[in-house]
């Protein structure tokens, strides 16, 4: 089987970078949105700014980490149920933290399996995504 993580890069994001509540909610609501569980969290701040916040989910993961001095958020989102959408996570995020920013997302197909798969699965090329 495969399954895709998501690599995001939101830029022109907003003051909520140095907020952790708020991004943790902001990422819980995302993917519970999508369907998914939470089991776990953790936070780090970072000094002088940033911090990096991981959701574990019974379906996998999604970590975000601030720059707040460039405005920018990376996000890595793994669903291992194929029914859930990581692009439609990000787009919840993106709307919370950069509704006029900019998204480039990244896909990495993930093969579930004993061995490694051959030929490794293609990887996609970087798109930039419109909210809808």
């Amino acid at each position: 089987m495969i399954v895709h993580e998501t690599l995001a890069e939101l830029y022109g994001c907003n003051r909520l970078l140095d907020d952790g509540e708020a991004l943790a909610r902001i990422a819980c609501d995302a993917v519970v949105a999508e369907g998914a569980t939470v089991v776990g969290q953790s936070e780090v701040h970072y000094v002088p700014h940033g911090l990096t916040i991981a959701l574990f989910l019974a379906e996998s993961h999604i970590i975000l980490t601030t720059w707040p001095e460039l405005d920018l958020l990376l996000v890595d989102v793994m669903l291992c149920n194929p029914q859930m959408q990581c692009a439609r996570v990000l787009d919840r995020i993106q709307q919370a933290v950069a509704p006029a920013g900019r998204r480039i997302d990244h896909a990495v197909p993930r093969a579930l399996s004993r061995s490694p798969a051959v030929p490794a699965p293609a990887l996609r090329p970087a798109v930039e995504v419109g909210l809808p």
